[in-house]
């Protein structure tokens, strides 16, 4: 946890180091997927990856750290049997990758206070879930740094879809 407080703070400081390269996120996803999927599996839930293949410039590992927190936050907060989708799209200037899912859903007065560092949407969302409540905190930190924006959109009972939208170059 000491070490995900003093990344947020370095990335909100503007020194999150960045180690750039060519990424492909969809190729991203299907790894980050893989390794989350017995954890959709033990939950009885569906979990799919599917889009263009979408090649930004970006820091893999911090990228990486961005998806896993979007998919295991919707394996967590989707209810057995739930669906769970990663969807990636390839425009001219900007990539895009997309984590929806069918679970809780965030209220609507939550969504602009979850990418603040400790929020907590709500009681179910508490430490007996697991997480320091930072994870969309430096997910935001680390898009943002790499030129980028992330947005949510959601409805409660009937789940959220988070899109990272990711400049070219």
């Amino acid at each position: 946890m000491v070490a995900d407080i003093q990344q947020l703070a370095n990335a909100e400081g503007g020194s999150l180091q960045l180690r750039k390269e060519e990424v492909d996120l969809r190729e991203l996803a299907q790894a980050v997927c893989g390794n989350l999927s017995a954890q959709a599996y033990a939950k009885k839930q569906t979990l799919t990856v599917a889009g263009d293949s979408a090649v930004v410039y970006a820091d893999r590992e911090r990228m990486r750290q961005v998806l896993v927190n979007l998919v295991s936050n919707a394996i967590k907060y989707t209810p057995e049997g739930g669906q769970i989708n990663v969807e990636t799209e390839n425009g001219e200037k900007r990539a895009m990758v997309r984590v929806s899912d069918n679970g809780i859903g965030i209220a609507e007065t939550e969504q602009a206070l979850i990418f603040e560092r400790f929020y907590r949407a709500d009681a179910s969302r508490s430490r007996d879930t697991g997480g320091a409540g930072i994870g969309l905190a430096i997910a935001k930190a680390v898009v943002t740094a790499h030129g980028g924006a992330i947005a949510v959109t959601s409805k409660l009972g009937q789940g959220s879809c988070f899109t990272v939208t990711l400049p070219k170059r």
